[in-house]
């Protein structure tokens, strides 16, 4: 796995005809979904990742913020162990283990105000590594049927995957070792931040961004 920050200031497909050629990566799911409609947002971002980047998608799938949290709470909450102190002005994290509920959770992976997105990501692979462990230890597959059912029949989940292969995916996470999953972020030396003539913060990817990007993703083959 690897995670592409969401501030990349990247050139843009699929709408020029809105005028719109450069911008944050990000900014095209919500592009997709304001201009094409609901549900073409995870096309339209992942066809501007293959178009920057040269990395195809079999399948999609989205889930927002809130919704991760309502499942947290679904499969009886997580346990997230942080080796660094997460803080903003409202909540803190000092190093340590906590049991989390969903929505303790969705504070933690939200909070950026005294680091960067960067360091963001990696409070998110925190709790996708906690989840993980949950659904391969703590849960009865009859729970992860029941509770894959409703993800997929809530009207803000978007993916073309389908009931059996949501439960192959479960299984498979059962049996394979955890050492074989490789989570590689992309090194913040790899690209520098930039203030637009607009005045938004944003940062250029350099050009080893694309290998690195590929590179990561074969060690899945």
């Amino acid at each position: 796995m690897t995670s592409i920050p969401r501030d990349f200031y990247v050139p843009i497909v699929g709408f020029e005809q809105f005028g719109i050629d450069y911008g944050r990566i990000n900014a095209t799911f919500g592009y997709g979904e304001y201009f094409f409609g609901p549900g073409n947002g995870a096309d339209s971002i992942a066809q501007n990742v293959t178009y920057n980047y040269g990395v195809d998608f079999d399948d999609q799938f989205v889930l927002y913020y809130d919704e991760i949290g309502k499942y947290i709470d679904a499969i009886g909450g997580i346990t997230v162990t942080t080796e660094k102190r997460a803080q903003d002005y409202w909540y803190n994290f000092p190093p340590g283990t906590y049991e989390m509920d969903g929505e303790t959770a969705v504070i933690f992976m939200r909070i950026r105000a005294f680091d960067t997105d960067i360091q963001r990501i990696n409070r998110q692979t925190l709790v996708m590594e906690a989840i993980l462990h949950k659904v391969r230890e703590g849960i009865s597959p009859k729970m992860i049927y029941e509770v894959l059912t409703t993800l997929l029949k809530d009207k803000t989940t978007q993916t073309n995957l389908g009931l059996s292969d949501m439960y192959s995916f479960y299984c498979l996470s059962r049996i394979i070792d955890i050492s074989d999953i490789q989570v590689s972020p992309i090194p913040d030396t790899m690209f520098h931040p930039y203030t637009t003539e607009t005045g938004a913060q944003v940062l250029i990817p350099h050009a080893e961004v694309v290998e690195f990007v590929q590179d990561s993703l074969d060690l899945l083959n």
